[in-house]
């Protein structure tokens, strides 16, 4: 993130109200699934690509996060 110069708040807002550009798809190698989010935030489009380890997951894992250009 930091060199990327994304920030957590970017990060956060991209989670939280983004959408899905890429459908859930299973992880075999590790388990679980893994899909990409994207929103413009602050000036910028932002995608997060995240690990969800199971259904009843509370949380996600941030696998990595990179401005998208058109």
């Amino acid at each position: 993130m930091a060199s990327r110069k994304i920030t957590t708040t970017q990060l956060l807002r991209c989670l939280r109200q983004g959408r899905l550009t890429e459908d859930p798809v299973r992880d075999l190698a590790k388990g679980g699934w893994k899909c990409t989010v994207e929103h413009y935030t602050a000036g910028e489009s932002v995608g997060v690509a995240v690990a969800i380890e199971s259904i009843r997951a509370t949380g996600v894992t941030v696998i990595t996060v990179y401005h998208i250009t058109y």
